[in-house]
């Protein structure tokens, strides 16, 4: 019985191969950049995440969706978005 290959594709930056799994993100980023597709990648706010999390934890759903659309340009306006989080969050104690 031949056994399953559980080896990773290696990754070459800078002329040193890579553990894909094991490259910090900015790194990841910087090389994104290096080839000329930048814009294409972003690192997730998750601090801001985090902070709408909490507002809809307090009760501020409509802080948190104007936080998310500041955030996240490409969302549509929070015009319904609002009254979906508030009608999910009715059901907690």
């Amino acid at each position: 019985m031949k056994k399953a290959s559980t080896s990773r594709k290696l990754v070459k930056i800078e002329g040193t191969l890579h553990d894909p799994a094991s490259i910090p993100t900015h790194v990841i980023i910087a090389e994104y950049a290096r080839r000329g597709c930048g814009d294409r990648v972003a690192p997730v706010p998750t601090e801001e995440i985090e902070d709408a999390y909490r507002l809809i934890a307090e009760g501020r759903s409509a802080d948190a969706m104007e936080l998310l659309a500041r955030t996240f340009p490409r969302l549509a306006p929070p015009s319904h978005e609002c009254a979906i989080v508030d009608m999910l969050s009715r059901g907690r104690a």
